[in-house]
């Protein structure tokens, strides 16, 4: 199995544009088995900076989705584009560091607040921090905290339930 070779192939490296990018599904169709198609003629346009939530019934491809905005599948027809640009082309390392994905059980790792919002990564700056925490609306929450970013929290839920579930979901914004 370790010597299996992935079928999708990393794109040249095409440049994408600084910011927030807008992502497009046009007319994507997919099968897990050729003829047995589970995604047909998907078409959607999701405006830079906008959150997308996908809802529906178990097995209606809100997964298979965002593992084709990942590259971690290939779609067999239609277009993908990110911020304009064909994600076939992207590096998938850099393509997959560019996407932010929420999955509905998100989990929390025993560390702190900070530790959490940038799984461990020392260069990201507390402003950066801060500012996504008060996006989601949970700026007076932070203060209020004796230690605010350096909070420790459980990961068994006992602490300050109240935010918990929305500070979780913001792991995708940092």
């Amino acid at each position: 199995m370790l010597n299996t070779r992935s079928k999708i192939v990393n794109g040249s490296g095409v440049k994408f544009p600084d910011g927030a990018l807008g992502v497009r599904f046009d007319g994507v169709n997919f099968a897990y088995v050729p003829e047995e198609p589970v995604l047909r003629d998907v078409s959607f346009t999701l405006a830079p900076g906008r959150v997308l939530g996908l809802i529906g019934r178990t097995g209606s491809g809100k997964t298979t989705i965002s593992r084709l905005l990942f590259r971690l599948y290939e779609h067999s027809s239609g277009r993908i584009t990110l911020g304009g640009e064909d994600t076939r082309g992207a590096r998938l390392r850099e393509l997959r560091d560019m996407i932010a994905l929420v999955t509905q059980d998100v989990r929390l790792f025993h560390g702190t607040i900070r530790d959490n919002l940038t799984f461990y990564d020392t260069t990201v700056p507390d402003e950066r921090l801060l500012e996504v925490v008060s996006d989601l609306g949970l700026g007076s929450w932070l203060r209020e905290l004796p230690n605010g970013l350096d909070t420790e929290l459980q990961t068994d839920g006992g602490d300050c339930p109240p935010a918990r579930h929305s500070f979780s979901h913001s792991l995708a914004l940092s």
